[in-house]
């Protein structure tokens, strides 16, 4: 496997023999340039079955999300398999909370905050109440620095809510099983 860095430099060269030639030799020796699906499975999910995200820098963490939603309508065949893999794994970072640390959540586990276009009011709702968490905006800021324009970041904004709700992050609350909306009419009725 080559890097996409290695692939964008022989796909830039101006003489389209030499381009060519380079690509056969490398196709020969059965040398490929990865996949989406296999860099998420090898390079990023690796890092999440045991605790060396942990080490990883906030970039790092940051651009593993953004990899796998630039690339998720070309997973569609994995999307079930994807979010199985992550659903257990704290990727999210969730919004700072002051005390200068970062926090990272399960996507089943963080609400998507008004910044991705959440219109619900969950921030006003929650308010104060410990352990509810919301997307950080980490994910937005560091596209918006690239794109001024409010089409772009509105844009931008609607592709992320997408793509956190198809992972599973929470819009609304969500009763946490059936038996809980049993309970919950119970009490309503008494």
């Amino acid at each position: 496997i080559f890097s996409n860095e290695l692939y964008q430099k022989i796909a830039t060269l101006k003489n389209k023999i030499l381009r060519r030639r380079i690509l056969d030799f490398l196709d020969a020796l059965n040398i490929k340039k990865p996949l989406p699906f296999f860099i998420i499975q090898n390079c990023i999910l690796k890092k999440y079955e045991t605790d060396v995200w942990k080490k990883c820098s906030v970039a790092d963490l940051t651009d593993h999300l953004r990899y796998i939603k630039n690339h998720w309508s070309e997973l569609k065949n994995y999307h079930g398999k994807i979010k199985d893999w992550f659903s257990d794994k704290h990727i999210i970072r969730c919004q700072d909370t002051g005390d200068n640390k970062h926090y990272y959540s399960k996507p089943g586990e963080i609400y998507i905050s008004r910044l991705y276009g959440n219109t619900n009011q969950l921030e006003s709702l929650f308010k104060g109440i410990e352990y509810i968490w919301f997307i950080n905006d980490i994910y937005l800021t560091t596209e918006s620095k690239k794109n001024k324009s409010k089409n772009i970041r509105d844009s931008k904004s609607r592709e992320w809510h997408s793509f956190f709700i198809s992972i599973g992050c929470k819009e609304i609350p969500l009763p946490e099983s059936d038996n809980s909306c049993i309970d919950f009419l119970k009490v309503i009725k008494t």
